[in-house]
């Protein structure tokens, strides 16, 4: 499947911050797989003594080329009300300090959707079993495999073959997670391809 681009911050930054959230819920044995096609995403929070600080920076290992700030405000009420907020997907209290829009196009906007998929993958490997947790040890042996598996073969001819099996409700053909995930319309038939309430 071809990898959709990811350069707009509308998109990039809530894209990002989920990356950066299910990194930060792994065991850290996992976490360093999330960077495992060179994009990397840190999510930090700094409480400081009259407020807290959520920052995230993404890019190469030695060199950012997106970084977004958030100051949550020092009253509970204004405090909750933002993290709710971005919680939700609502990024406007963010602010961006750094983008190089450029450089982020011709070298991570294709890795944006695959580091998505991988760190939703070690977070929750099969979506049907969604609460259970495992082991690194069962992570090693059960689902390890297929993500060195598809990052192989990514790395080797650009194509994202997904860690998801999902078909579309319409036509059945197989589509992407993002699409899946996004309730996007198929790209084969233009139909359906989820009910509203699965996942």
């Amino acid at each position: 499947m071809s990898v959709r681009r990811i350069s707009k911050v509308e998109e990039l930054l809530p894209t990002l911050h989920e990356i950066g959230t299910n990194k930060n819920r792994l065991p850290m044995e996992l976490r360093g797989w999330v960077n495992v096609l060179e994009l990397y995403v840190q999510l930090q929070h700094t409480d400081l003594l009259t407020t807290s600080i959520e920052s995230l920076a993404a890019g190469g290992k030695y060199r950012k080329y997106f970084a977004a700030t958030c100051d949550y405000p020092p009253d509970r009420g204004g405090y909750g009300k933002t993290l709710a907020a971005t919680m939700v997907g609502d990024f406007t209290s963010w602010k961006i300090r750094k983008f190089d829009q450029q450089v982020w196009e011709r070298r991570f906007a294709h890795l944006v959707v695959p580091t998505w998929e991988i760190a939703r993958y070690l977070f929750t490997p099969d979506v049907e079993n969604a609460f259970r947790t495992y082991d690194v040890k069962e992570y090693t042996i059960r689902w390890l495999p297929k993500l060195v598996n598809t990052v192989n073969h990514f790395n080797e001819t650009g194509e994202w073959l997904g860690l998801y099996d999902f078909k579309c409700l319409t036509c059945g053909k197989g589509i992407s997670f993002w699409t899946y995930v996004n309730s996007e319309d198929c790209p084969y038939c233009s139909g359906k391809v989820r009910d509203q309430q699965s996942l």
